[in-house]
């Protein structure tokens, strides 16, 4: 059995000292120790049966370019400042229709292959070759809009790797354009619920915030469409208002600000309110007077002819027919068989006339009667507007 004992002064840098004790056991002459190194840097050797000897979480014992063993990044990772990186863009800083790329520094990049395009039109594609810079300005960007965006990059080839290349891809949203004004000739700012419309964001716009201020009042709304409906603003009143848009991920477009009037307030007129009923009150009357006494007219006629058709079968007598007639509610104006200038009193409409002739017969009393009531109804009513 052999123990091992491993002191190492602090006051001598750099050495150590091992003491090999036996029990006798051991019958070989002599000890052989192995010593390991660990924390190794980028390109130093490394045994692959040996782990956690490179530096770090990132770096790897694998083969080099000839063949031998040692820490490097892995496959598909690049080196730099003792770190191994995967991330070709660092930062992405998106306008409305402009984007700048923030790409890794380091003298070991040839060129970077970048490619991007709208997410909903894929047939919108672009691409550019750069060589090593490390800022890339992208333009004529749509506002409001999703972005695809692939960055293909090749590295030089050092002492243990060959040149290679490495892709990563990644997305990014352009700002929305900045809103516009009020439309007052499509928006209703006269009476409750007002309705404010305003020109839209150009592009994807997840939400609006609009601001309205008065002398004594603070609105604010979060909308989703270009249109606020709201019972919340006073009549005749000035309010200054800002709309900005923003997408989905928060970024805000520039602010647009205006003022907008509200209209007076409007009271009901209670005296035209009345007229109006009552004129659609008396209308319909008449309409309904005239419809009935048509009804027993017509109704009166029938009688009177089935009348005379019996009493010329009965009595084989010349029949002659009374042709004096009394009017009443009529025109003043001469009938048929008048003598020239008769006057039949005319008050109120002209609806007709009645007769009185065989005014013991139902029909004819009924005819009077529903004339009558036409006569006083239309005096009454008109009298309202007197």
């Amino acid at each position: 059995m052999v123990n091992v004992t491993i002191n190492s002064p602090i006051e001598i840098r750099n050495t150590l000292h091992i003491k090999f004790t036996t029990d006798g056991s051991v019958e070989k002459d002599g000890f052989i120790a192995t010593f390991h190194m660990q924390e190794l840097s980028y390109g130093s050797v490394c045994s692959l049966s040996i782990g956690g000897m490179c530096k770090g979480p990132d770096m790897v014992c694998r083969y080099d370019k000839i063949g031998d063993t040692r820490c490097l990044c892995p496959v598909g990772k690049y080196h730099d400042n003792g770190r191994c990186h995967m991330v070709l863009i660092y930062e992405i800083q998106t306008l409305t229709t402009e984007a700048n790329l923030v790409l890794p520094r380091g003298s070991y990049f040839i060129r970077h292959n970048i490619a991007w395009s709208l997410l909903d039109d894929p047939l919108d594609h672009h691409k550019m070759y750069t060589n090593a810079i490390t800022n890339v300005h992208l333009t004529d960007l749509t506002p409001g809009h999703e972005y695809v965006l692939g960055v293909v990059s090749t590295l030089k080839a050092d002492d243990y790797v060959d040149e290679f290349t490495i892709q990563t891809n990644t997305s990014f949203l352009t700002m929305p354009a900045q809103p516009g004004e009020v439309l007052e000739e499509e928006s209703n700012l006269n009476t409750p619920p007002y309705v404010l419309k305003f020109n839209s964001s150009q592009g994807i716009v997840h939400h609006y915030n609009i601001t309205l201020v008065s002398d004594t009042q603070v609105l604010i709304y979060q909308i989703m469409e270009a249109e606020l409906v709201t019972s919340d603003l006073t009549a005749d009143t000035l309010y200054n208002y800002t709309i900005t848009a923003f997408n989905k991920l928060g970024n805000e477009s520039t602010t647009f600000g205006g003022n907008i009037t509200t209209g007076p307030a409007h009271g009901v007129n209670i005296k035209t309110s009345l007229v109006i009923g009552l004129s659609s009150a008396g209308v319909l009357l008449i309409i309904i007077c005239v419809v009935i006494t048509t009804i027993i007219a017509t109704r009166c006629k029938r009688q009177r002819e089935a009348k005379t058709e019996l009493t010329l079968k009965s009595m084989p007598v010349q029949y002659k027919t009374d042709t004096s007639r009394t009017y009443s509610g009529l025109p003043t104006k001469n009938k048929p068989g008048d003598k020239k200038g008769s006057d039949h009193g005319y008050e109120g409409l002209q609806l007709g006339y009645v007769s009185q002739q065989h005014k013991d017969e139902s029909c004819d009393d009924d005819l009077y009667m529903n004339a009558a009531a036409i006569n006083e109804n239309t005096e009454d009513f008109y009298e309202d507007f007197s």
